[in-house]
């Protein structure tokens, strides 16, 4: 659906831009209009649209017959001066912004009043000139201050939460247009410069995430809308040239946070009490999703980072269970005395000792994708997005000597696999791919064959990896060169890819 300001209409389209019908008209009656700006849909499919110079909102079904009208030309409660953004909130309230009267009202569907706030400024909570807005889920609403050259960001009781200025590229530079896109990000547009106006996708604290820019001769992108659809696509409204431009979604490098905390070993104390060879070790391991982890201590010799600087300690004073095993409580602080002579035989030296935790999540930490079948290959293939290396090999054999692996030994500064006449390298690394294979098969994986990376650098889609033609431009001549269009790593050669073994 799309307003049509100058047309006085609303258009409905297909995704690929094709006119399905338009209704309205210039006029204040039933379903017409004077400069329709915002538009919202509800729940129950019905369009809720600013009728800017009407100076009321209109609710009209979605093939154009009127439902009702609310609102008049005025700055009393329920009055309008100049409507033009209009969101829906999850509760179904309905949110508009004023042009004119530089103000955010909150009403319910049939306009009873509910709040209000904002007035001509720009300090916090002030603004000028409001145009779009929109509402994401936790109830935030995204302003577009319009004449401030800036985007504000208030609670659902109109509290001032955020100002974020430094998207503009000029003084002259404005933003007319907000959207909540569903991949996450808050989608601008009307921004625009000489000669250029962009679409910017930022994070919800204001960080840019991707950039769209159309290039217009004097400035003639004004204040064009945007939007995204559920499968990516970006789409533009062309104001020089009356028409839609799409913008395809290949890939979203930045990723979610894990919906899992892991856990924080932190270290309070370390004293020698006077006359014995005891380290008195004080500690804390912080997990906000697990009550209870798997917990050791390793001890490394002059603070040194490889295995031949290992120290297993194995014989202490007193009671660990509970504090080093694989009930370790979190949130609290334990004390466990390490009897140092015994598992270390020297008369003097220098150690630093570190807790290591594991709740329920494996050695190293794998991201994957899955990509679909092709008409080579019928299955799907579920491969890690990057390589793993040594530094990540090494933290997995400290983990196990830590955790007491007994499939393991640690000899001469090396891990020896029982049962196996091979030991790791000092960096983790294993002889002959023995070590590896013993850490991949602790998380039931094995590595990818080459084939399997191949066809991962290729994203299914025919042609040599990223050098494949979207259906749509990403950007003025933009293509993928680190990450190819499933999120896969391309840029790494060297390191692991894992695939699970079943």
């Amino acid at each position: 659906m799309l307003s049509d300001e100058g047309n006085d209409k609303i258009h409905e389209l297909d995704e690929n831009g094709s006119l399905i019908r338009s209704f309205g008209g210039l006029g204040s009656g039933n379903g017409q209009f004077n400069n329709p700006s915002g538009m919202a849909i509800s729940q129950d499919n019905k369009l809720y649209i600013s009728d800017q110079a009407n100076h009321r909102i209109q609710v009209l079904e979605r093939n154009g017959t009127f439902v009702r009208k609310f609102g008049s030309n005025g700055t009393g409660n329920g009055q309008f001066k100049a409507p033009y953004g209009i969101a829906l909130t999850k509760e179904g309230k309905v949110v508009v912004s004023e042009e004119d009267g530089n103000r955010i009202q909150v009403l319910e569907q049939n306009g009873t009043f509910v709040r209000k706030w904002g007035s001509l400024g720009s300090l916090e909570g002030q603004l000028n000139r409001p145009k779009g807005l929109d509402v994401d889920d936790s109830g935030d609403i995204y302003v577009a201050d319009f004449q401030n050259a800036r985007m504000c960001v208030f609670s659902e009781l109109g509290e001032f939460k955020l100002s974020i200025t430094h998207y503009a590229t000029s003084t002259s530079s404005r933003i007319s247009s907000v959207k909540v896109l569903p991949n996450g990000l808050i989608g601008t547009t009307g921004e625009h410069s000489f000669q250029k106006s962009a679409f910017r996708m930022r994070e919800k604290n204001g960080d840019l995430a991707k950039e769209l820019n159309l290039y217009w001769p004097n400035n003639a992108g004004g204040v064009s809308p945007g939007a995204q659809f559920k499968d990516g696509r970006v789409v533009m409204f062309d104001m020089a040239y009356k028409k839609l431009v799409f913008f395809s979604q290949t890939y979203r490098t930045i990723r979610p946070n894990p919906s899992k905390d892991a856990p924080f070993p932190e270290i309070i104390s370390v004293t020698q009490p006077a006359g014995t060879n005891h380290l008195e070790v004080k500690y804390r391991i912080t997990d906000a999703d697990s009550a209870k982890v798997k917990a050791g201590l390793l001890a490394f010799k002059d603070g040194g980072d490889d295995l031949t600087k290992v120290i297993v300690p194995k014989t202490f004073v007193g009671s660990i269970a509970g504090k080093l095993d694989e009930n370790t409580t979190t949130g609290t602080i334990h004390t466990v005395v390490w009897d140092a002579k015994a598992d270390w035989n020297v008369s003097y030296g220098n150690v630093e000792l570190a807790v290591v935790a594991q709740d329920d999540r494996d050695l190293m930490n794998f991201h994957f994708l899955t990509l679909p079948g092709t008409e080579t290959n019928s299955t799907e293939l579920k491969i890690s997005r990057s390589p793993v290396d040594h530094p990540d090999f090494l933290n997995a054999w400290y983990t196990l000597l830590a955790l007491g692996d007994p499939g393991i030994t640690l000899e001469d500064g090396r891990v020896r696999i029982i049962g196996s006449s091979l030991a790791t390298g000092v960096s983790g690394t294993g002889t002959n791919g023995v070590g590896i294979a013993y850490l991949f098969d602790k998380m039931n994986l094995r590595e990818a064959t080459t084939a399997e990376v191949t066809r991962a650098k290729e994203a299914a889609t025919p042609g040599s990896t990223n050098a494949f033609t979207p259906d749509f431009q990403v950007g003025p001549g933009e293509r993928p060169v680190k990450v190819n269009e499933y999120g896969f790593d391309t840029g790494t050669t060297s390191g692991y890819w894992v695939v699970p073994k079943n």
